[in-house]
C-alpha cells in the first residue's frame, strides 16, 4: 500500500472508530459538521497558542538583548565618567601641589625678608646708640 493509500486507510479506520463510539453522529450530518468545526477551532486555537508562545519567546529574547545593550551602555558611560572624574582629580592634585610649592616659596621669601628687616632694625638700633 502506498503512503497516500495508507493514509486513506488510516482515515477510514479512524472514522469507523469514531462513528463506532458515537453512532448517533453518523446519522446526523449537521452534528458531524459541528464536530468538524469544533475540531477546526481547537486546531486553530492550538496553532494560535503556539504562535503566541513563539511571539513571547521572541519578545523575551529581544528584551534580553535590549537589557544587555542598556547595561553595556550604562557601564561604558559610568567608566567614561569615572575616567573623567579621575582626570579632574589628578588635575586638582597637581594644582594643590603647585599651590603648596608656591606657598612654601612665599614663606621662605617672607622669612628672608623678615630676617633682612630684623638685621636692618638691629643695625639701625646700633646706630642710634
Amino acid at each position: 500500500m502506498t503512503t497516500s493509500g495508507q493514509a486513506e486507510q488510516d482515515i477510514t479506520n479512524l472514522q469507523n472508530t469514531f462513528f463506532g463510539l458515537f453512532p448517533y453522529l453518523k446519522d446526523h450530518p449537521q452534528r458531524v459538521r459541528d464536530v468538524e468545526r469544533r475540531e477546526e477551532l481547537v486546531t486553530i486555537r492550538e496553532q494560535a497558542a503556539v504562535a503566541v508562545d513563539r511571539a513571547v519567546e521572541l519578545k523575551n529574547a529581544e528584551l534580553s538583548r535590549v537589557s544587555f545593550n542598556v547595561g553595556e551602555r550604562l557601564a561604558s558611560e559610568e567608566a567614561r565618567q569615572r575616567a573623567e572624574l579621575e582626570g579632574r582629580l589628578d588635575t586638582l592634585r597637581l594644582q594643590i601641589e603647585a599651590d603648596e610649592a608656591r606657598a612654601e616659596t612665599a614663606k621662605e621669601a617672607a622669612d628672608k625678608e623678615e630676617a633682612r628687616l630684623r638685621a636692618l632694625r638691629d643695625k639701625f638700633a646700633a646706630l642710634e646708640l
